[in-house]
């Protein structure tokens, strides 16, 4: 969802919308995030102590029967935090921050990790522990900071981190494995969006997705400083839902840019499987014949030109735009996966056609090949 907080009723021209910061920020922010995302789900998801690409986690791939469900589900969370947020927002907010900080190290660590060297120990061992990584103890370390000068001060930027660590997550941690697939998400994720944004204010009096976007719930480090009669709870701040980035408007001071990390990591899921996609066999004669397979050596595959992960990320770009001019220019919120994903699944599709990949992408290629069922996984280069 595309929104624009406290802004003003006057309507802004498009060179205003474009250039400002908000805009810039939002669009330069979530792409930078797909596009790291998706190089980083060449590998496998890490373990979150760290590890050995032996010790790495398996994504989890969507079937059609997941991607059925999935807006049925969404719908049922976003209505348990609308009637339900007062009660449970102490819980729900230090759970959020623990998981926000544990995907934001897994983010930061592999950066880190290429970038120690000599003389600095790759790892450490710490009695009854056994060897830690040191990128893991750097990346635990700054994530740990981040999270909480975040509940100190719930500033936008340390939110938008936390957000960015979540997204990079879960574009790892999910896969496709199919445009039929995809095309079933995305088409019951239209239908999602679109109501919950237009006609959710029908039924309950109010829009339930910005209300829930916008809502501030308790600081977990107020509420107990304040159980414990302690002078530190007096300055805390509310705190933000970790569901969201935010920019500050150059051109509306004291106006925010939103972007839900939903319109993130839907259009990435394709994205990153369009980069997966792009690496495959110098020959379909090769004894596995997946366009993404198993390999512990990229040399043994080739990047054909980055041609449909570059088409997608350049239409998600447009697509950001898009909803963003909408937003601003209407003043009102916009479901933006009703331009993000047509502008990422349109280029591939049409791609794929033009190429003759069509039907490889559309079903997907078997790597069991036994029950033919929807949950065929399309292995990763790690």
């Amino acid at each position: 969802m595309a929104n624009a907080l406290g802004g003003s009723p006057d309507i802004p021209s498009f060179s205003m919308i474009l250039l400002d910061s908000g805009t810039l920020g939002i669009v330069s922010f979530a792409t930078t995030i797909v596009y790291y995302a998706s190089k980083n789900s060449l590998g496998a998801v890490q373990p979150f102590g760290g590890g050995s690409r032996d010790e790495q986690e398996s994504p989890v791939t969507l079937t059609a029967r997941k991607a059925a469900i999935f807006p049925i589900v969404g719908s049922m969370m976003l209505l348990l935090l609308y009637m339900f947020f007062d009660k449970i927002q102490f819980v729900y907010l230090v759970f959020n921050a623990f998981i926000a900080g544990l995907c934001l190290e897994m983010a930061l660590r592999t950066p880190i990790a290429s970038m120690i060297g000599p003389p600095i120990p790759k790892g450490i061992y710490l009695p009854c522990v056994g060897v830690i990584h040191t990128a893991t103890i750097i990346a635990s370390a700054l994530s740990f900071v981040v999270t909480f000068m975040w509940i100190l001060s719930d500033n936008w930027l340390l939110l938008d981190l936390l957000g960015g660590g979540l997204c990079t997550f879960m574009l790892a941690a999910v896969r496709l494995p199919s445009l039929k697939v995809a095309f079933l998400l995305f088409l019951g994720l239209l239908f999602y969006d679109v109501f919950w944004v237009f006609f959710s204010a029908r039924m309950f009096e109010t829009n339930v997705m910005v209300n829930v976007a916008t809502k501030h719930g308790v600081n977990p480090v107020k509420a107990i400083a304040s159980t414990l009669s302690l002078p530190m709870a007096r300055g805390l701040p509310q705190l933000s839902i970790p569901a969201k980035i935010m920019f500050p408007s150059s051109e509306r001071p004291g106006s925010y840019s939103m972007l839900g990390l939903g319109d993130i990591v839907l259009p990435g899921i394709l994205i990153a499987h369009n980069l997966r996609y792009d690496y495959r066999l110098p020959s379909r004669s090769s004894p596995v014949s997946s366009p993404i397979m198993d390999s512990p050596d990229t040399s043994s595959c080739r990047l054909r030109g980055r041609s449909y992960f570059m088409h997608s990320l350049c239409g998600y770009v447009i697509g950001l735009f898009l909803a963003i001019i909408f937003s601003e220019r209407y003043n009102v919120a916009q479901p933006a996966l009703i331009y993000l994903l047509p502008m990422t699944f349109g280029p591939t599709v049409v791609l794929a056609l033009s190429r003759g990949d069509f039907s490889d992408m559309w079903h997907g290629i078997s790597l069991h090949g036994d029950d033919g069922q929807d949950s065929v996984e399309l292995r990763h280069v790690v």
